[in-house]
């Protein structure tokens, strides 16, 4: 078998030759060296045959392949690229058409000429070299003047320097004076606003002032009667109050709440019927305003109507059940009808809403003395007494019930100071 030799002179490494390698390129094992084995004439042996030429190529450029992977003698084909130079030529024309006209914007505007200097005259500190003041009105806020203190002006002015302000007239040197402020006149209205938040903080001298101006300028403002009334009757001034009622239900007769405080003040003077009138009034202008109800009950049983001050004490607690004045009202006209039952109940839920009313505490009492329960008829005139020291009917009333226990000796301290009182 014929071997072929490495014609690397440092190497001379042997190998087999076969005719499948004649023509192609052979890396030599021991040295690296790649060479091309050239086919010699048919029939004749070499005595010396050529040396092959070594190709220009060595192991630093041409690794050797590794023997389990066979050496593929055509060259692998190149893989297509795909390239993005027009990609970017798009990319940098887009930006250009947006940056040029704002470069163009911005450096080719026009050049604003130098700021000319003030060549003017130059206000003096002294007052006594000042100018004669323009006949103008008030300067305008950028050319005032900054304020010069007295410690500044006695010293000697510095040298003026012009500044960049153009100005066509001499700078003001001092203000004139400002003009006053625009105050918008008074209303009646106004004034009825602020006499109503008077009221409401307690000022009722105020309050008063404020709505006699609002009637001044208004004398038909029936609200500010109304709420002037209501200062008098805090001042209690009830004359007054009265009057001020009477004259805001002359302007508006259907003035719900004038009806209503004006019964008040008749009830406080004992003028039944007047009160009766106007909480009649009140009831039939507003049907559900449960108070009125309340009150015209309760003055209908200090005349001796019960069966009048029951109705209305019940149709006020059917429109407010937490009106304790017509438990009260209606407890108390129960017992005048010997209706003990619910009158007793009347005045236990008038007790929870009114806890410290003593009358309501000396009528249920009278109830438990009746009944014979007198430790609870003691204990509610003893709360009565609590609440109000001078409730003589309170002392008369538990002197009886500790009589009826025996006890003379409390008995006898509370009626001598039932008599006191």
């Amino acid at each position: 078998m014929e071997v072929a030799t490495c014609p690397n002179a440092s190497c001379r490494h042997a190998f087999p030759l076969s005719e499948a390698l004649v023509g192609s390129l052979i890396c030599c094992p021991s040295c690296g060296q790649v060479v091309r084995l050239v086919a010699s004439s048919a029939g004749t042996a070499p005595a010396a045959p050529p040396e092959p030429e070594p190709l220009a190529v060595t192991l630093d450029y041409v690794p050797p392949i590794p023997a389990s992977r066979p050496m593929n003698p055509l060259p692998r084909p190149a893989r297509p690229r795909n390239p993005i130079w027009p990609w970017c030529v798009a990319a940098g024309g887009a930006l250009g058409l947006v940056l040029v006209p704002v470069v163009v914007a911005v450096f080719l505007q026009p050049h604003d000429p130098a700021p000319r200097k003030y060549t003017g005259p130059v206000a003096s500190r002294n007052p006594q070299t000042w100018p004669a003041l323009p006949s103008a009105t008030s300067p305008a806020p950028h050319d005032i003047p900054r304020f010069v203190p007295r410690e500044e002006v006695a010293k000697d002015p510095p040298d003026p320097k012009p500044t960049r302000r153009e100005a066509t007239q001499p700078l003001p040197t001092r203000l004139d004076p400002l003009p006053a402020p625009v105050v918008e006149p008074m209303t009646a209205l106004k004034y009825y606003d602020r006499g109503h938040g008077h009221a409401r903080r307690g000022a009722h001298d105020l309050a008063i002032a404020d709505f006699t101006e609002a009637i001044k300028l208004d004398g038909r403002l029936a609200m500010a009667f109304y709420y002037r009334g209501m200062s008098h009757e805090a001042e209690n001034l009830a004359d007054k109050a009265l009057a001020d009622y009477t004259q805001a239900i002359k302007l508006q007769p259907d003035y719900v709440l004038a009806y209503n405080q004006r019964g008040a003040i008749h009830a406080r003077r004992r003028a039944w019927d007047r009160a009766i009138a106007d909480y009649t009034r009140v009831v039939e202008l507003d049907p559900k305003m449960a108070a009125a109800y309340a009150q015209r009950g309760w003055i209908y049983q200090l005349r001796n109507r019960w069966d009048q001050s029951v109705a209305d004490c019940t149709r006020a607690i059917e429109l407010d059940p937490k009106n304790g004045l017509a438990f009260a009202t209606r407890g108390r006209a129960f017992i005048q009808r010997n209706a003990w039952d619910k009158a007793l109940e009347d005045l236990t839920e008038a007790t929870a809403l009114l806890p410290n009313d003593a009358g309501v505490r000396v009528n249920r009492g009278a109830i438990y003395f009746r009944n014979g329960q007198l430790d609870k008829a003691i204990a509610d005139y003893t709360r009565a007494i609590e609440i109000d020291p001078k409730n003589a009917a309170a002392y008369v009333s538990r002197g009886g019930a500790h009589g009826k226990r025996r006890d003379f000796d409390q008995c006898i301290a509370d009626c001598t100071k039932a008599l006191e009182l």
